[in-house]
Order: structure tokens, then sequence, then C-alpha cells
């Protein structure tokens, strides 16, 4: 084998190791981890030059038995994912060096000694552009292997068939070289095969950029829940029932609306004689009463303080108000029972016509008096 043949494999060789390096992830990113990889892949570059120049061993089989199963070995044993995600990537390397290698071969054997230096000028410029090009992409797909897990199987098996069927056609019946008409052919193949990794490519980009608004989804959600919601009942706060009441206030989705204050009753007695952490488990009781009696209906409801909450219930012409407070009362007592001590809550109401929208605050007065005057009423029956 001429020596400008051997440089040209040795190019594709080290580009190959070289690309897969950059999509790796290391198990231990250090620098004895990068050492044997830097080290590994060396000794291969090496052991393939000696075996082929000096042994006159077969560059097919050099190929397979110094340069492909050993640096299988040697990326999966440095990998941080052994699973699907090492084998579809390292067949996508080895598929287009493959393919890169063949065009460069091709131009070896239509030009000669001239075409051997102008394919390791070809090869060399085709793997600058792509790591020029993919710079970025290098860096998404090396997050996505770290983020997501799912979905990677099918492609695995797609690639590798992919991979062995580019080798089966260039050496059977005969190598390629050896069969000149058909590398035509051979060259469609390869760019209908790098069509679809670009179209690969692109999808991997799609599920990062899935991934990243999932994220931000998932940090918004967090941001509203410091916001909008109560940390220790998990019922929606203040802040969000004063942007509820504007809401109503300038006619937003425009129903009728029961406004329902509640207050609870006896939860100082419970912290002073009990504790706060009793305290506490009592609030997450009412609001888990209030949750269950309410889930039903069109409802918000609302934490706005200490032991006050406050329900909007939209459209309920048919509501037996009564009926759904005595359902909360028996609710309570039952939660009660099993916290060892009493619940209780104090409600008022009032009924807001979806015309009079305006009057949200009268009603939401209106509401709390009558609720003060129950409690007043609970606490002159104790009494």
């Amino acid at each position: 084998m001429e020596l400008l043949e051997i440089i040209n494999d040795l190019v594709v060789i080290a580009f190959d190791l070289l690309m897969f390096m950059k999509l790796i992830s290391l198990k231990r990113d250090c620098f004895f981890s990068r050492a044997i990889m830097y080290g590994g892949c060396a000794l291969i570059i090496i052991s393939y030059f000696a075996a082929v120049y000096r042994y006159q061993v077969a560059a097919s089989l050099a190929t397979v038995s110094i340069m492909t199963v050993p640096s299988l070995i040697l990326f999966f044993c440095l990998s941080r994912h052994k699973d699907s995600r090492f084998f579809l990537t390292f067949c996508f390397v080895d598929t287009v060096s493959l393919i890169i290698a063949f065009i460069g071969r091709c131009l070896g054997i239509w030009a000669g000694e001239a075409g051997q230096v102008l394919s390791i000028i070809v090869i060399v410029s085709i793997y600058l552009a792509i790591f020029r090009a993919g710079r970025e992409y290098f860096r998404k797909y090396h997050e996505l292997l770290d983020v997501l897990e799912a979905g990677w199987r099918s492609m695995t098996v797609a690639t590798v068939i992919i991979y062995f069927v580019l080798i089966f056609i260039a050496a059977y019946p005969r190598p390629m070289v050896e069969r000149l008409e058909y590398i035509p052919v051979y060259l469609a193949v390869s760019v209908m095969i790098i069509s679809c990794y670009v179209v690969f490519v692109m999808s991997i980009i799609k599920t990062q950029k899935i991934h990243d608004q999932n994220k931000y989804l998932q940090y918004e959600k967090k941001l509203y829940q410091l916001a909008y919601e109560d940390a220790l009942t998990g019922l929606l706060n203040r802040a969000s029932y004063v942007e509820c009441v504007q809401k109503v206030m300038s006619g937003e989705g425009k129903a009728d609306l029961y406004c329902i204050a509640f207050d609870m009753n006896g939860l100082k007695n419970i912290n002073d004689t009990k504790g706060h952490a009793m305290g506490d488990r009592a609030l997450k009781a009412v609001a888990e009463s209030l949750a269950a009696v309410f889930t039903g209906y069109e409802s918000k409801i609302f934490r706005i303080g200490g032991d006050e909450f406050i329900v909007f219930l939209k459209n309920t012409e048919s509501l037996d108000i009564q009926a759904v407070l005595a359902q909360l009362d028996s609710h309570l007592e039952r939660q009660g029972k099993e916290l060892g001590t009493s619940l209780s809550a104090a409600a008022g109401w009032c009924f807001l016509p979806a015309e009079e929208h305006m009057r949200i605050e009268k009603a939401l007065e209106q509401a709390d008096k009558e609720m003060y005057a129950v409690k007043k009423k609970m606490k002159e029956k104790i009494v």
C-alpha cells in the first residue's frame, strides 16, 4: 500500500477519533480520563500505520482490528453512557467517516498520485468544515446525551443497520474500488444517508429546544407558585386574590359569583396549647377540606392571611350554599378527629350577579361582616 494512501487513511482515522472525542460524555471528566483517551487514540493511529506500512496488513483488516474494535472498547470504557446513546454516536461518527473516506479513495483512483494529494486536501477540508459548522451542534448533542434518556433505541438500530449496509455495499462481492461503474450509485446512497442524518441532527436540535422550553416552563411554574401560591397550604395567596378581584372588577370572564369568607376557629388556642407545628397542620387540614368540598365547582380558593380564607364560586345558579357549608363542617370534623383536635370555621357569603361585577369589593365586605357575625354567635354559644 502506497504511503499517500496510508496517510489518507490516517487522516480519516484521526478526524474520526477527534469527532467522537467531541461527542462523548466522559464518565469522569478529569485529567486521568482524558490522558487515557488521548493516549489510546494516539496508540491506535501509530498501530494502524505500523500494521499497514511496516507489516503490509490489508487496510480493511487493520481498520477493523486496530481501529474500529479498539476505539469501540476504549470509548465504551470511558463513556458515561453505556447504552443505545453510545452505540448510536459511535456508528453515526463511523458512518460519516466511512463516506468521507470513500470520497477520498475515489479521488485517488480517478486522478492517480495527484489524486491522492487532492484526496487528503479534500478530506481535511470536509472535516474542518464539519468541525467549524458543527461546533454548536456538537455542544447541543453533548448536552442532549446527558438530559434525554428516552427515544435513542430505535434510532440506534437504524444507525447500526445503515453502518453495516454501507460496509457491505462497499466490500461485496468485490471492493468498490474494483467496481468503478458502481461508485456513482454508492455516492448517491451516501448522499441520501447524509440527508437522513441531517434530519436526525435537526430533530436533535428541536428536541433540545423542547427540553429547554420545558425547563423554562417549569421555572415559570415555580415562579408562579412563589408569587401566587401560599407556601403552607398550596392554596392561592393574597396576591392572587387581589389580582382576581381586579379582573372581576374589569368585567373579565363576567359571570354570577358567590363570594364566601371563612375564618378558622381556635387557631390561636391550638398554637398556644399544642404548638405552632400543630397549628400549621390544622391550617393545612382546613385548606384540604376547602379544596375537597369546592373542587367539583368552578371555584378559586385563597388563603389571604393567617386563618382567613376566601372562596369565589362561578356559575352556581342551582347551588345550595347551606348544604355545601354543612358538607364542609362534616369534613372539618373528620379532619379534626384525625389530628386529635377540634376544627371548624365561621363562614359568611354574598351573591354577586354578573352585571354587578363592579360591586365585588362591597360584596366581599358584606361576606366578611356575615362571617364575623357567625363567628361571634359561635363564641357566645361556647361561653
